[in-house]
């Protein structure tokens, strides 16, 4: 099993939104592994296992992570909150994105 991250974004500065749509449409997986990771309270980062570039039909980037890490949930009751961070390649936006892992939980599981 695999957590992905959508990453569908706006901006009032049209030249960035190009800017950066562009370059994701142009990433790959091998490029994002050095700047896309999410960030668990136990495991710290992990790394990026798949990519799938914004789609035509306007869904976002699908960033692909694994579930388990070293036999690991990436997400248990226990955290308090994981992250999502990507550095768009070839330009000096940063996304960063915080979620309460209490509000991903469901019957003390990860509801994702």
């Amino acid at each position: 099993m695999k957590c992905i991250v959508n990453l569908d974004f706006e901006t009032d500065d049209r030249q960035t939104a190009l800017e950066v749509d562009r370059r994701l449409k142009q990433s790959t997986a091998a490029q994002l592994r050095q700047s896309a990771y999410l960030v668990s309270d136990r495991l710290g980062r992990i790394e990026l296992t798949d990519y799938f570039p914004p789609a035509p039909d306007g869904t976002g980037a699908k960033f692909v992570y694994p579930r388990i890490v070293d036999g690991q949930p990436i997400v248990g009751p226990e955290d308090l909150e994981v992250k999502f961070e990507l550095w768009v390649p070839g330009t000096g936006h940063r996304v960063h994105q915080v979620w309460r892992v209490a509000r991903l939980m469901l019957d003390d599981r990860p509801a994702f």
